[in-house]
């Protein structure tokens, strides 16, 4: 009998767990103690978990929406918010954002050019264009302002210059063969009105524009209206005979419109005389004010016409 006891309470002293301490000691014995014993015990239940607070009524800062639809309740009211898709993201929230570039809201790096020095009479005409990539320098960093345009170098400016469409039908010129570097600009600049050719089909690429010939194309291609009396108009130039009746309407328009600068006398137009690219470049400036797509210039060269 003893040997029986023995063994069992050496089974006993196997089964129970190291260092629990006596059943009815007032600690708590996560239930262990009513296996042991076979008889049941009460057991304290387990600490619930503190509850977690509510990030809609304790905190502080917004969160941020998500893309479900959240509704908020309050006594009574019931409302319904969606947060916006990325779509209406884009659309609707303000994004600090570069936007894309214009010709009017592109950055603008400073070109110097050596041969236009900031006292030149064309400077401010000339520099906004050249800075924009709308005219371009002759050699690196020299623009040649007194040089003279031809016809063929003023119709590769006009496309670069204007959007104008197409009005009219392309022309095939004898003297401009279709391996021409320059017959797409020369056929851009008939097809929307500012350039027409001579007689017979040629177009003369290399000869030097007249200046009264600048003023009527862009009196035609930009669509000027006429003014009423273009004598009066003219009257303003102290060599206004020396203005064909061909071209007196375009030039009266120009004028009108405040197209024309000259230099060094406002009141001499010189309209036979070759245009300059200065020249060329002050009047393709003013045509762009016209157009809303420059800010005025102050210039005493800029002919204010009569009223």
């Amino acid at each position: 009998m003893e040997q029986g006891n023995t063994e069992a309470e050496t089974t006993l002293e196997i089964a129970k767990p190291p260092k629990v301490p006596p059943v009815g000691k007032g600690v708590a014995t996560l239930g262990i103690g009513s296996m042991l014993s076979g008889s049941p015990m009460a057991t304290p239940p387990l600490p619930l978990a503190p509850p977690i607070p509510s990030l809609t009524t304790e905190s502080p800062t917004a969160t941020s929406p998500s893309p479900e639809e959240v509704t908020f309740k309050s006594p009574g009211v019931s409302e319904t918010a969606t947060s916006p898709s990325p779509e209406q993201a884009t659309s609707e929230i303000p994004l600090a954002v570069t936007a894309a570039p214009s010709p009017e809201t592109s950055p603008i790096s400073k070109i110097k050019l050596s041969n236009v020095p900031d006292d030149f009479w064309a400077s401010n005409f000339i520099q906004p264009l050249r800075e924009r990539d709308i005219v371009a320098q002759v050699d690196n960093d020299k623009f040649e302002p007194d040089k003279p345009v031809t016809r063929a170098e003023f119709a590769t400016q006009i496309p670069k210059v204007f959007e104008e469409k197409s009005t009219r039908s392309a022309v095939k010129y004898k003297d401009v063969p279709a391996d021409s570097p320059t017959q797409n600009e020369i056929q851009t600049a008939t097809k929307s009105g500012f350039l027409s050719g001579y007689p017979g089909n040629v177009f003369r690429p290399e000869q030097e524009v007249p200046k009264l010939q600048v003023l009527v194309a862009l009196a035609s291609g930009l669509n000027l209206e006429i003014p009423s009396n273009p004598d009066k108009v003219l009257s303003i130039y102290k060599d206004k005979e020396k203005i064909p009746d061909w071209a007196k309407e375009k030039v009266a328009a120009a004028t009108a419109t405040g197209l024309v600068v000259n230099h060094p006398d406002v009141k001499i137009l010189n309209p036979n005389k070759p245009a300059t690219r200065a020249e060329v470049t002050a009047m393709f400036y003013q045509a762009l004010v016209r157009l809303g797509r420059l800010e005025e210039v102050s210039s005493e060269y800029i002919v204010t016409p009569k009223n």
